[in-house]
């Protein structure tokens, strides 16, 4: 028998906040995220203590229970809340992209714009969404740096691409080599927009010349 693991998987106030996803605004929606996602790691660990996983037989081939599992209601119970927690996470992601594209356009109305060589930047009064990775070894040459971001900025958004919808883990699939791209970045608590042009003949390694590492 597996070591006995109960976690304590029950926030009862999740289902009541998701029923209320319209009326919530874009920082109770990020807070509603983590606390889903806080619930899921806590389920498919306990799935793991079982030695099991979303698609493990719980029945044996001569179709009795197996008795390898502490308790199979509770391990169907839990598959079940995992596919509704995933669910969950959708619809409360899908809402903070819509709120979060309604929020930039409002910023886009009042912002202002300054220009110079081979760059163009944004300064945007106040961040909702946190950084999620840092800029290190940025080359001078590099698209990067002719863009005017710095050793030492933080990356609030590249393209489409934000900490609630993959992070560092989907950079790569927004950059493409001469297509213009928008990268936001916090600098002294300050963020500002960037417009940066990827490109893999500037000199050095990779189409933008720096390295991004995860806070």
């Amino acid at each position: 028998m597996h070591e006995q693991l109960i976690p304590d998987i029950t926030d009862n106030e999740i289902p009541s906040l998701v029923e209320k996803i319209s009326i919530l605004n874009l920082n109770e929606i990020l807070s509603l995220k983590n606390r889903i996602e806080s619930q899921l790691s806590k389920d498919i660990l306990y799935l793991e203590s079982q030695g099991i996983d979303m698609n493990s037989k719980l029945i044996t081939n001569d179709g009795y229970p197996r008795q390898d599992i502490d308790d199979l209601v509770r391990v169907t119970l839990t598959r079940r809340d995992i596919i509704q927690r995933r669910n969950d996470l959708s619809m409360v992601i899908n809402k903070s992209h819509k709120l979060l594209e309604e929020q930039l356009q409002k910023k886009n109305n009042s912002e202002n714009v300054t220009t110079g060589d081979n760059k163009s930047m944004v300064e945007i009064p106040s961040a909702k969404l946190p950084p999620f990775a840092l800029f290190e070894e940025v080359e001078p040459h590099g698209p990067i740096a002719k863009s005017g971001i710095k050793d030492g900025d933080k990356l609030v958004s590249l393209g489409k691409i934000t900490i609630i919808n993959g992070g560092l883990s989907k950079i790569s699939k927004e950059v493409h080599p001469q297509k213009p791209i928008r990268i936001d970045i916090m600098r002294d608590d300050v963020q500002l927009k960037f417009e940066v042009i990827p490109n893999n003949q500037w000199g050095g390694a990779g189409l933008l010349g720096c390295k991004l590492t995860k806070l």
